[in-house]
Formats: structure tokens, sequence, C-alpha cells
């Protein structure tokens, strides 16, 4: 599936592509174990079987225009056009298959195809399999049909399966003969002259035929363009959700400042209560900052950013609905978690655990100090100073508010003291904040801790089964070792960033357990 999906993306944008495309992306099936030989012969049977194919199915439909007098010269000439490329495409196989004129005329100027051919030779040919493939694409074909068929149903038009056989195969035969773009342009045209003949109105021909078209052609080169990204260890799937949390931190900031929408605030209205909607804003806001900034930390790949992200990612979907029912920003805050959620394996760098560990004391302590110094401070300060008397209630409430930016419209300094002690409070609380995510997020630092006998054995390793010329390089004093259990292979690496580089292949004792642990690295 992955194949035919990248297969028909590339074949838009080369000459002839419907033909050319089928000499791509064979890494994948010769990982199985199949020879390029095979996969290349394979692609050339199901490309002339596609063509047979649309023969078939075409002969009738000629007949059928031919007596209806709608046969045009553009529809008989792509007809003969394709039963020469057919007959070409089988002349020509055979003639290299049989070491014929074309193998000798493409063996002189590319010498190295004499394998190829005498690979060729090896194989077992079955008449039965290529009249058996011939058969399932003849199917495939009657899908079209029938996908023509109830494209037009769909848009209410009192339609045949005579039509939509006609239409099919004219657009079909303009897309198989197209040299450029696989027939774009030329299909919709050719689809909506036969629907036109037919009685059918020009709305709904042209609407019949960008339906037909959107899931037959559109649809299939999206996915195709999807299909090379697939892989959850791709570096775009690296890149790509942490640039959709960059942009979802800014959708979130410019939500919040921007007006909402009355009728729906009004309808929110009636079922949350006014301070759950401002702190909806608020959370909104302050996921935005902190989503921006974790962008930058999802690129390097930081597993504690993933899970910060995907928290904060599925707070602002909760949000953007109890602020004002904003369901857009909300749809798109569910694809940036389902994206995050597909491409969790790509997120290995741990934190600096040791960092952690060591700072849990300094945490503490800071976060006691917050609570005594705001707590004591509100309940002994004047009542002058505020216009009210706190409680300890009161004092508690107040402190977490102003220290960690909630909800503080109905605290009001009124003197200079006031304001500097509400300041102070909110330096502590962002100071806070932002040494927890720190120690929270910093990745962790490689800290290799070389034995005295680990040099001595690479260097032992290297003399017994050492190959390569960089061999000699691999135990240098700039090189770290990682050596392999029992010590019978190494590796020599060094450090830059968050990855480990390594020198060339493992040094070994054997080809095979070179491959294996080159493999496994």
């Amino acid at each position: 599936m992955i194949l035919s999906l990248k297969r028909n993306f590339i074949s838009v944008f080369l000459p002839a592509g419907g033909i050319t495309s089928l000499a791509f992306f064979t890494s994948d099936i010769e990982k199985q174990g199949v020879t390029k030989t095979r996969i290349h012969l394979a692609s050339t049977v199901y490309g002339i079987s596609g063509f047979v194919s649309l023969v078939l199915i075409a002969i009738p439909a000629i007949i059928i225009l031919f007596l209806a007098h709608n046969l045009t010269g553009t529809v008989l000439f792509a007809f003969f056009a394709l039963i020469i490329i057919v007959g070409a495409l089988i002349f020509a196989l055979r003639s290299f298959i049989k070491g014929g004129v074309i193998f000798r005329l493409i063996s002189r100027y590319q010498p190295k195809l004499v394998f190829f051919y005498e690979e060729l030779k090896e194989q077992e040919y079955s008449a039965k399999g290529f009249l058996e493939t011939i058969f399932f694409s003849f199917l495939i074909e009657l899908c079209g049909i029938a996908h023509l068929y109830i494209a037009m149903k769909a848009l209410g038009i009192d339609a045949t399966l005579q039509i939509a056989l006609l239409g099919y195969v004219v657009a079909t035969l303009m897309y198989a003969v197209s040299p450029f773009m696989r027939g774009l342009g030329a299909v919709e045209i050719s689809l909506t002259v036969v629907l036109l003949s037919y009685g059918i109105s020009q709305v709904d021909a042209i609407s019949a035929s960008l339906l037909y078209r959107f899931f037959e052609f559109w649809l299939p080169l999206l996915i195709g363009a999807l299909s090379f990204v697939y892989k959850r260890d791709n570096l775009f799937l690296r890149i790509f959700p942490a640039f959709l949390i960059l942009i979802l931190g800014i959708v979130n900031i410019f939500s919040v400042l921007t007006p909402a929408v009355s009728e729906r605030l009004a309808f929110l209205e009636d079922f949350l209560p006014a301070d759950a909607i401002y702190f909806s804003n608020f959370s909104v806001i302050i996921a935005g900052i902190l989503l921006i900034v974790l962008s930058a930390y999802l690129v390097r790949g930081l597993r504690n950013a993933w899970w910060v992200s995907l928290v904060i990612a599925a707070l602002s979907v909760v949000g953007h609905l109890t602020k004002a029912i904003d369901y857009e920003e909300a749809f798109f805050g569910l694809f940036v978690v389902a994206t995050l959620i597909y491409t969790r394996k790509n997120y290995i760098v741990h934190n600096d655990k040791r960092l952690f560990h060591n700072s849990i004391s300094i945490l503490l302590a800071g976060f006691g100090f917050i609570l005594f110094y705001g707590i004591v401070g509100f309940y002994l300060v004047d009542e002058w100073h505020y216009g009210l008397n706190f409680s300890f209630r009161q004092s508690v409430y107040y402190l977490f508010n102003t220290a960690f930016l909630f909800n503080n419209g109905d605290l009001t300094p009124q003197t200079e003291f006031a304001h500097w002690f509400t300041y102070s409070l909110n330096f502590c609380g962002g100071g806070y904040i932002i040494f927890f995510l720190f120690i929270l997020l910093k990745p962790s630092n490689y800290r290799h801790q070389e034995e005295e006998n680990e040099r001595k054995t690479a260097e032992d390793l290297v003399r017994q089964y050492g190959v390569s010329a960089l061999d000699y390089f691999k135990t240098y004093r700039d090189k770290h070792l990682y050596l392999g259990k029992n010590h019978e292979w190494f590796i020599s690496f060094r450090i830059s960033g968050d990855y480990a580089v390594v020198l060339e292949n493992p040094v070994c004792r054997d080809k095979i357990l070179t491959t294996r642990m080159h493999q496994r690295i």
C-alpha cells in the first residue's frame, strides 16, 4: 500500500509518470529478501496489466459511442494510442527477456543490464499468474465505474451505469495517454463533456467530475505525500509536533486577546459562573506562553517536554470550550494532542535526574518560603494597605492568587508598600515556576565513567579483528568507548549535544556480528 501511494504521488511530477514511477521505491521490498530484478519485473507486469484491462473495458464503451454517433476523434486517438503503448510494452518485455533486438540495443549503452538479463532468464513464468493479474486489474476498472456512478448519485443526478461506463473510460483514456501531470485538467474536461452529451446540466456535470476526481486523484495524492513521513522516527515528525505546539501557543494567546462570539458566551454563562470563565481565559493564555517555550524543548526530543506539552495541550482543549465555546481552537488542540500521541516514540531524551533529585530540597524550601512569606505578610499587614482585614483563610487564598498569577482582580493595593509587597509575591511565584520548569526539562548530560581496562580491551579487539583504516583511531583518548556483552565488540563515539556520533561500524570478531551490531545501534 505504501509503495502504491508513493509511486502515485511522484507519478504526477514525472514525464509519463504512470510508467516511469514504477522504477522507484524498491528498498522496502528488497529488505524482505526480494531481488531488485524481480521487483522491476513485477512492476512491469503490474503496469502492463493495468493498460490491458483498460483496453478490455474500453472496447464496449467505444462500440456504444460509435453506435450513438458520439465517438470523437480525440477519444478514438487515445484508444489507439493506448493499444500501441500496450503492444510496445509487451514486445519490449518479450524481446528483452528472450535476448532480442531490444536487449541488444539497450545492453550496448547500458552493459550493467546484462546481469539483470541473466537473472531474468532464471525466473519462472506462469501464464495463469499473468491472467489472474489482468483479471484483478479488470475488477479495479469496474470499481472505477462504480465510483463515478456513486459520485453522480450522491449529487442527485439521474445517472445510469452506461453513462458511468462511458464517462470513466473516456476520462481514464485521457489519463493513461497523458504525458504530464497524470491527465490533470484533461480528465476533468473530457469527463464533463461526456456527461453534458447525455443531457446532464453543466453545473451537475462539473460537480460530478470534481467530486469523482477528489476521491480518485486528489485524496490519494494527499495521502501519498503523507506516506513519505508515516514512520514515527522520521525527522519531519520530530519537527512537526514542535511546530504545532508553537502554533497552538500563539493561537491560545490570540484567542484570549480577541473578543469572544457573544452568542456562544451568553450561552456558556447559563452553565458556568463568571469566575470559572475568567479562570479558563487565564489558564489558556498561560498555557499559550508555556507551549511556546516547550516547542523549543520538543525539537530536542525531551521526554518530559512531551509529557508537559501533552497535558497542557489537553487542558487547552478544555479551556477553549469553557471560556467561550471556541470549538475551532479546541479541534486544533485535539489534532495537536493526537499528533503528540502518534509521535511519542520520538521523545527519548530524559531530563537530568541527578539535578532534579538534588533540587528537591531547594524546591520544598522555596515553596515553604513563599507560603510563609505570603500568608504571614497578608495576615499581619495593616487594613489600610489593601482596604481588607485578612483572615488566615483569606491570606492563603490571596497568596496563591498573587504568587502564582491567578485571579487577583478583587485585591487592590492602596499604598506604595502594598504595591511593592504584591510585586514581590509575583516575582517569587514566577521565579519558582521558571526554576521548576528548568530542572524538570533540562536534558541529562552524558557522564561516561570509563574503567581502567576498557581501553586496553578495545585495543586488543582492534589488533585481533580490526579490518578498517579507521579502526586505529577508535581507541584514541578523545573518544568514548562502549563495550558489548562479554567484551566481544565495542563502538567508539563522541557526544555532540543530545546525540552520540559513532565512528563507523563496531569492531568485532566477524562481519556477520558487525552487521548485527550496526543494525542494533
